[in-house]
């Protein structure tokens, strides 16, 4: 696919649900109906973007993604231009309900993809993590369950808080009627990769709470 041959624009609209679909609905019917899912994002930074104009700069990391992402269900994608050089490593979202298989695997993936990228390339992670869930819950219910979620004093401290303080958790987007997106950040730059594994597990533990 595509998306595995490029670094995503930022403006580029991708329809990350077909994907998901593509990879699990045939295999598990109706799972994205009835389990919460799980993605992350880690934040990292291009050291070499100077060696290079922007779209050759590009070009070259393109030439190395099918090697790098494809089977691996990650996809890159540049930031915003308020946050130069930057590029989001993404996860499609996985079941949650596979949390010692298939979760377990993906941050796995993760971690080697992100050594990969700064071995090969100088692309190295900052300190930004996102863990989002996603699943079947009204907008009407999303609040009393999110009040019920505690977060454990170890990794408080982690949590960024949104700009947006309608959530005290992160940011919510309605995905349609009867399901919904809960975007969290977490600054895990003191963690070595082995807890900062760990800590992902964790958070999507007991974010998927909201959705069970």
């Amino acid at each position: 696919m595509e998306c595995y041959n490029k670094v995503i624009s930022p403006s580029e609209i991708i329809d990350y649900s077909g994907l998901v679909i593509s990879q699990y609905e045939r295999r598990f019917p109706g799972i994205l109906h009835s389990q919460p899912m799980v993605g992350f994002k880690i934040l990292m930074k291009d050291l070499d973007a100077f060696k290079a104009p922007g779209q050759d700069r590009l070009r070259y990391i393109d030439s190395f993604l099918p090697r790098i992402l494809t089977g691996n269900g990650c996809i890159l994608r540049e930031t915003h231009s308020t946050m130069p050089d930057g590029i989001w490593l993404i996860t499609l979202p996985v079941p949650i309900t596979q949390l010692n298989d298939t979760v377990v695997n993906q941050i796995g993936r993760l971690s080697q993809i992100k050594s990969v990228l700064e071995r090969e390339l100088n692309i190295v992670p900052l300190d930004v993590v996102e863990v989002n869930i996603s699943g079947r819950c009204t907008v009407a219910d999303m609040e009393s369950r999110i009040a019920s979620v505690i977060i454990p004093e170890n990794i408080r401290d982690m949590h960024q808080q949104p700009d947006n303080w309608s959530c005290r958790l992160g940011t919510i987007i309605r995905i349609n009627e009867g399901f919904m997106l809960l975007r969290t950040r977490w600054n895990m730059g003191n963690l070595d990769d082995f807890h900062r594994k760990e800590t992902m597990l964790l958070i999507s533990n007991i974010l998927s709470t909201i959705f069970r």
